[in-house]
């Protein structure tokens, strides 16, 4: 069974526009143990389903960090 975990990024650089969430999702999806990334930039939430094995939180805020975002665990 995955787990659910949502993002909201709360730091001055939002996501703006269909790239910025594609860049997101292209990220957070090279993390390992990530199965699904559902970016929402009318939210500012980002929906990141798990595979089993599970990835680090740290290594999903990493992950938007080097592209720019602060982001916290909703």
């Amino acid at each position: 069974m995955s787990e659910q975990i949502i993002l909201k990024i709360t730091g001055d650089r939002t996501m703006t526009c269909g790239g910025c969430e594609n860049g997101v999702k292209m990220a957070l999806s090279q993390v390992p143990g990530v199965e699904a990334v559902v970016p929402d930039r009318t939210t500012q939430l980002v929906t990141v389903n798990l595979k089993p094995e599970g990835a680090e939180i740290s290594a999903l805020l990493g992950s938007m960090a080097n592209l720019g975002y602060q982001a916290e665990k909703a």
